[in-house]
Order: C-alpha cells, then sequence, then structure tokens
C-alpha cells in the first residue's frame, strides 16, 4: 500500500503585486488588509499574485473600480485541505473631474408603522399629518430616498406630547448638499378624549373665516 503524505494546509501567498497603484503596507505573506489610492483614468488594477505552496489554488475577484468610491478587491488562496485565506485590497478611485453631484433630495417613501399618512405620500409633498390615540407615546417612521447617495435624518419619535401636534422632521441631504424636509405631525389624542372616536375623526375642527 501506498501513503500519501497529509493534504498541505498552507493557503498564504508568496507575492502579491500591483503594476498601476502603490499598496501600504508593504506586502507581507501574514498581512491580509491593505489600502490604494487612484486617480480616476484607473479603473482597474492590474494583479498578480502567487501562492507559497504549488498546491494551492489562487482566485482573484478585481472588480471595476467605482469612482469617487471605495472598492474593495480581493485574492482569495485556497489550500489543498481546504481551507482558505483572503487578502483584501481597499482601493479609492479618484471621481471624474467632469462630474456633477446629484441635487435629487426627494423621498421615493414615506411610512409611519400602524398609522395612515394625511395626505397620502407623494414626493413633491413635504407636510405630513398622523393621527394616534393617546396610548401611543412614540412612532416608527422609515424613509426612502430616491437617490442612494442621499443621507436621510429623522427626527425625534419618542415621547409625543398628547393633545397637541408632535412634529417630527425627516431631512434628505442631496449628494451636492442641498437640503429638503419633509414633516410628519403626530397628532395624539388627549387622554380625557375617547380613543376610537378620534381615530374616526371625532374631533375639533377650526371653522374656515368667511371669505369677504
Amino acid at each position: 500500500a501506498t501513503i500519501l503524505p497529509p493534504l498541505s494546509d498552507n493557503c498564504k501567498l508568496a507575492s502579491l503585486t500591483v503594476g498601476n497603484a502603490d499598496i501600504s503596507p508593504a506586502f507581507s505573506p501574514d498581512v491580509t488588509s491593505y489600502s490604494a489610492s487612484v486617480p480616476f483614468t484607473t479603473s482597474k488594477l492590474e494583479l498578480s499574485a502567487d501562492a507559497e505552496h504549488p498546491g494551492a489554488k489562487v482566485t482573484v475577484k478585481n472588480p471595476t473600480l467605482t469612482p469617487g468610491d471605495t472598492t474593495t478587491v480581493s485574492v482569495t488562496v485556497k489550500a489543498e485541505n481546504g481551507d482558505t485565506k483572503t487578502y483584501s485590497i481597499k482601493v479609492k478611485r479618484a471621481q471624474d473631474p467632469n462630474y456633477v453631484p446629484s441635487a435629487n433630495g426627494d423621498l421615493m417613501d414615506l411610512v409611519v408603522d400602524g398609522a395612515q399618512l394625511s395626505p397620502a405620500f407623494a414626493p413633491d409633498v413635504t407636510a405630513y399629518y398622523v393621527w394616534l390615540p393617546y396610548e401611543t407615546e412614540e412612532v416608527s417612521i422609515s424613509a426612502f430616498a430616491a437617490d442612494e447617495k442621499a443621507k436621510l435624518e429623522i427626527g425625534e419619535t419618542t415621547g409625543l406630547k398628547p393633545g397637541m401636534g408632535n412634529e417630527i422632521a425627516v431631512t434628505v441631504t442631496a449628494e451636492n448638499g442641498s437640503r429638503k424636509v419633509y414633516t410628519v405631525t403626530a397628532v395624539r389624542a388627549p387622554a380625557h378624549e375617547d380613543t376610537e372616536s378620534f381615530l374616526a375623526g371625532d374631533r375639533p375642527v377650526e371653522e374656515p373665516a368667511p371669505t369677504v
């Protein structure tokens, strides 16, 4: 009978070189995380990697670099016995010098959990009301920006005061820094008011001033 040697568990790289960028820190088989910066004209890394053990397999995931963002390039080494080690390079690519940041500060949806917005949501409408029973002291608001690069900030949604409207701001900051504010006024019923009649709309309404 022939006794074969055990399968190697060596899943290290012997070398990792990038022809069109400088990685930091300098390559070492025991270091798995690296970073690099490239100009806008560089859309992909010129990458070469070799395993320490001849029986190990090297797989490179080298996606196109996103302008103005950080992209992770990965090199995975699989040893003979199945063990793996992944080396990653976080690459920051410069933005296109002709790029114009988006001014889109719209929401594509706005939801108050367990309540119905009035009026129904529309991106161009920025003021809404929800009617809540006295027992509701806080609400959960979910907002979704139309532009994935926009940033969202939702105001305080707890400690709602009874018998009055509690204004909650939903601020959308567009990629270019401009801001658009949506408001949700959460009207919580007063302690002495019947909850069912309040939700049904049986509440005082100010009469409009006569038109002259």
